[in-house]
Protein backbone atom coordinates (compact mmCIF):
# COMPACT_ATOMS: atom_id res chain seq x y z
CA UNK A 1 0.00 0.00 0.00
CA UNK A 2 2.50 2.89 1.11
CA UNK A 3 5.34 1.23 -1.36
CA UNK A 4 3.92 2.88 -4.21
CA UNK A 5 3.40 5.89 -2.36
CA UNK A 6 6.74 5.74 -1.37
CA UNK A 7 8.43 5.82 -4.48
CA UNK A 8 5.85 8.73 -5.42
CA UNK A 9 7.01 10.69 -3.15
CA UNK A 10 10.57 9.66 -4.16
CA UNK A 11 11.31 12.95 -6.44
CA UNK A 12 10.40 15.47 -4.25
CA UNK A 13 11.70 14.57 -0.86
CA UNK A 14 15.06 14.56 -0.53
CA UNK A 15 14.90 11.86 2.97
CA UNK A 16 13.87 8.76 0.81
CA UNK A 17 16.30 6.56 0.11
CA UNK A 18 16.37 2.66 -1.49
CA UNK A 19 17.54 0.25 0.82
CA UNK A 20 19.76 -1.41 -2.42
CA UNK A 21 22.51 1.37 -1.98
CA UNK A 22 20.97 4.13 -0.76
CA UNK A 23 22.58 7.07 0.83
CA UNK A 24 22.27 9.38 3.69
CA UNK A 25 20.22 12.70 3.37
CA UNK A 26 22.26 15.83 3.72
CA UNK A 27 21.20 17.87 6.71
CA UNK A 28 18.90 20.93 7.03
CA UNK A 29 20.70 24.30 7.21
CA UNK A 30 18.96 24.56 10.80
CA UNK A 31 19.51 20.94 12.04
CA UNK A 32 22.61 21.53 14.47
CA UNK A 33 20.57 24.73 16.52
CA UNK A 34 16.99 22.89 16.66
CA UNK A 35 19.34 19.94 18.30
CA UNK A 36 21.28 22.24 20.47
CA UNK A 37 17.86 24.18 21.63
CA UNK A 38 16.59 20.30 22.32
CA UNK A 39 19.51 19.40 24.36
CA UNK A 40 19.31 22.92 26.32
CA UNK A 41 15.69 22.04 27.15
CA UNK A 42 16.89 19.36 28.79
CA UNK A 43 16.01 16.49 26.07
CA UNK A 44 18.09 13.29 25.23
CA UNK A 45 18.92 12.75 21.73
CA UNK A 46 18.37 9.19 20.62
CA UNK A 47 18.96 8.95 16.98
CA UNK A 48 20.42 11.60 14.54
CA UNK A 49 18.89 10.78 11.88
CA UNK A 50 15.98 8.10 12.90
CA UNK A 51 16.11 5.50 10.29
CA UNK A 52 12.70 4.20 10.04
CA UNK A 53 11.35 1.60 7.33
CA UNK A 54 8.90 0.56 5.11
CA UNK A 55 9.54 -2.84 2.91
CA UNK A 56 12.15 -1.53 0.65
CA UNK A 57 12.52 1.92 1.44
CA UNK A 58 14.03 3.63 4.26
CA UNK A 59 13.09 6.69 5.24
CA UNK A 60 15.34 9.57 7.53
CA UNK A 61 13.39 11.91 10.45
CA UNK A 62 15.91 14.16 11.24
CA UNK A 63 16.08 13.59 15.31
CA UNK A 64 14.41 11.01 17.65
CA UNK A 65 14.51 12.55 21.14
CA UNK A 66 13.15 11.70 24.64
CA UNK A 67 12.31 13.87 28.11
CA UNK A 68 11.13 13.26 31.37
CA UNK A 69 7.76 14.96 31.49
CA UNK A 70 5.37 15.93 34.14
CA UNK A 71 5.55 14.91 38.47
CA UNK A 72 4.47 11.39 37.48
CA UNK A 73 7.94 11.38 35.47
CA UNK A 74 6.56 10.27 32.27
CA UNK A 75 8.47 10.10 29.65
CA UNK A 76 7.76 11.39 26.19
CA UNK A 77 9.19 10.62 23.24
CA UNK A 78 8.96 12.29 19.57
CA UNK A 79 10.54 12.24 16.17
CA UNK A 80 11.78 15.51 14.56
CA UNK A 81 11.75 16.43 10.84
CA UNK A 82 13.67 20.17 10.49
CA UNK A 83 12.37 21.71 7.57
CA UNK A 84 13.68 25.30 6.73
CA UNK A 85 11.29 26.67 4.10
CA UNK A 86 14.39 28.14 2.04
CA UNK A 87 13.61 27.62 -1.19
CA UNK A 88 12.22 30.29 -3.99
CA UNK A 89 8.57 29.14 -3.10
CA UNK A 90 7.00 28.86 0.29
CA UNK A 91 3.85 26.82 -1.17
CA UNK A 92 6.06 24.46 -2.62
CA UNK A 93 8.02 23.78 0.55
CA UNK A 94 5.00 23.52 2.45
CA UNK A 95 3.61 21.63 0.49
CA UNK A 96 6.45 18.69 0.57
CA UNK A 97 6.88 19.28 4.41
CA UNK A 98 3.38 18.02 5.27
CA UNK A 99 3.43 15.45 2.70
CA UNK A 100 6.60 14.13 4.77
CA UNK A 101 4.83 14.74 7.88
CA UNK A 102 1.49 12.18 7.15
CA UNK A 103 3.68 10.18 5.72
CA UNK A 104 5.56 9.53 8.32
CA UNK A 105 2.52 9.96 11.18
CA UNK A 106 1.22 7.12 8.83
CA UNK A 107 4.31 4.76 9.40
CA UNK A 108 4.78 5.40 12.97
CA UNK A 109 1.11 4.77 14.10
Amino acid sequence: MYQQELREYNGGIAHLTQLQGGTMPAKDVYHDAVKNALIKDGWTITADPYPLEYEDVELYPDLAVEKVISEEQKQRKIIIEIKSFISSSLMKDFELALGQYILYRNLIQ
